[in-house]
């Protein structure tokens, strides 16, 4: 790990990060989708030195072994929970969802997600209407394809001199704000999902780097005060924001400029902050933050559907221990080996090439499986689509038992009808934006 990456004020906005998005996959905060953005303003913080670092060293980029440290830094965790979460769905899943569950095992796996939830309408600020357990990989789609055009536009732009350098990333920054602006008040969707809307975030963590070495803020009093706006900044977006708020857009400049505000003053944040910053619990969550936010949503979803219905408190405290138990195990035993392995940058990328290729096809044969068809034990056989168009077909399933017992949960789903998220998906899947 390099040593910015080692920054226990880094690591601490990771941990940060992580946990919001956990809590509020366990509906305890409205606002905790802001996470996302802050780990887009670390990585963009992050990526970027790097690339200059390696450029200014050694006068070039090499864009192959760029690319396997990527790929072995995220790929072995997040296709081992891909298949794990696929293969455990396949089980506990009704045949009825089937087929969007391969289909969205595919689009996680390609680093495509983002893009095909903004076109099938997964709206990730209202999950009460998307059980996939893969939807939360659109973030990291946003982020493998950033990896992917980053680096060449850096390595031109830094080509021309330092000043086209500041230039250029301000240039994307501001056009990619605007477009933000325009495109989460006319499209939502496609707003919340796309790297061009996200592109900003992870600019204005790129642009930490270029301010002048020596504009430092001697004043303990101006550096106590910019770390306590950002909080409350942070704050703010945590508890006022909800499922409502029209993000990102305007809304996301809360979060996004008090990331880059705590990223600007990490080295000199108040003692008594730092005592629970370095603490080992923060730390170690900041180190395990990737696969911690890998692991949450599967492990949040998966056990509701298999119950049939939400679960409680106590069983999502329970869940959410399980997903840290899962994530510290990950970490040690998948993400750090394999990171730390040497192995050719070009084996790296085959090996990636592979295991995505088989994650595909694991994919393909769940879509293959799908039955929208249910067997009561009277004898009868009702297709998913005479269910919904038949009341009296709806009326003789709710009361009756099923042959196939892994179609239980339409049962349910017909008698508690769209009070919860999973049921009527399965009736009535992927039936658009809430907006």
């Amino acid at each position: 790990m390099k040593k910015q990456d080692r920054n226990p004020g880094i690591q601490a906005l990771r941990a940060l990060a992580a946990v919001l998005v956990l809590v509020y996959h366990a509906k305890w905060i409205p606002g905790g989708y802001i996470g996302v953005d802050i780990f887009y303003v670390i990585s963009g913080y992050l990526i970027t030195g790097l690339l200059i670092r390696e450029i200014s060293e050694t006068g070039t980029l090499k864009f192959l072994r760029f690319y396997a440290r990527r790929t072995k830094r995220l790929l072995p965790s997040s296709l081992t929970v891909i298949v794990v979460t696929g293969l455990s769905a396949w089980i506990i899943f009704p045949q009825s969802l089937r087929e969007s569950l391969g289909r969205d095992l595919i689009a996680a796996s390609t680093y495509i997600s983002n893009f095909l939830f903004a076109l099938w309408e997964n709206d990730y600020q209202n999950l009460d209407t998307t059980p996939s357990p893969f939807i939360h990989f659109w973030s990291l789609a946003v982020e493998e394809q950033f990896y992917l055009v980053w680096p060449i536009i850096i390595v031109l732009l830094y080509k021309c001199g330092r000043r086209v350098l500041v230039s250029g990333v301000l240039a994307i920054f501001l056009s990619s704000f605007i477009f933000s602006l325009y495109l989460t008040a006319t499209s939502p969707i496609w707003a919340f999902y796309i790297l061009p809307t996200r592109a900003w975030e992870l600019a204005l963590g790129a642009l930490l780097l270029f301010i002048p070495k020596k504009v430092v803020i001697t004043s303990k009093f101006l550096t106590v005060s910019l770390v306590l706006i950002a909080c409350l900044m942070i704050a703010y977006s945590i508890f006022i924001f909800d499922d409502a708020t029209a993000f990102p857009g305007m809304a996301a400049t809360l979060p996004v400029f008090a990331t880059a505000l705590l990223l600007f003053t990490k080295n000199d944040w108040p003692g008594s902050a730092m005592v629970i910053v370095r603490s080992r619990i923060v730390q170690w969550l900041g180190a395990i933050s990737y696969p911690l936010y890998l692991w949450h949503w599967p492990v949040l979803v998966i056990p509701a559907v298999y119950l049939g219905r939400n679960v409680s408190t106590l069983e999502t405290i329970s869940l959410l221990l399980a997903t840290v138990g899962l994530a510290g195990l990950t970490h040690r035993y998948i993400e750090n080996p394999l990171r730390e392995r040497r192995i050719s940058d070009v084996k790296s990328l085959a090996y990636a090439g592979v295991a995505t290729i088989i994650c595909v096809l694991i994919g393909a044969l769940i879509f293959t499986s799908q039955n929208n068809s249910v067997a009561l034990a009277s004898g009868k056989t009702f297709s998913l689509s005479e269910i919904r168009q038949n009341q009296p077909a709806m009326e003789m399933v709710a009361t009756s038992k099923f042959v196939r017992p892994s179609l239980r949960h339409v049962n349910m789903g017909i008698r508690l009808h769209q009070n919860q998220f999973f049921f009527m998906e399965i009736l009535m899947p992927h039936s658009g934006c809430r907006r």
